[in-house]
């Protein structure tokens, strides 16, 4: 069996798609393997390919803790949100105390 030259996946035989280019032939596993490695992205930076040396726990860990950076994220920003209309509403009887 062959391996892709992107994802590292087992291609079974009969499948895949073979890529000639500047001396070199790849053998790819899939349409986004082959339009991925057209493009020139580096396999390394994809988050859809497992990181060899890195379990799948691991890469599981990770997307958690940025999923709750996020979350915090957006949570600042409507705490952020929330106080600018007390801000507002402030300017607003100044502005209307000044009028007067």
């Amino acid at each position: 069996m062959t391996k892709c030259s992107f994802c590292d996946k087992h291609i079974e035989p009969g499948t895949g798609v073979i890529y000639a280019a500047a001396d070199s032939v790849y053998h790819l596993c899939s349409s986004k393997c082959l339009k991925n490695r057209k493009l020139g992205r580096d396999k390394l930076k994809m988050k859809w390919i497992s990181k060899k040396g890195i379990s799948k726990e691991a890469i599981k860990e990770e997307l958690l803790e940025e999923g709750k950076e996020e979350a915090e994220a957006k949570k600042e920003k409507k705490i952020a949100q929330e106080e600018k209309p007390e801000e507002k509403a402030e300017k607003k009887e100044e502005k209307n105390s000044g009028q007067k």
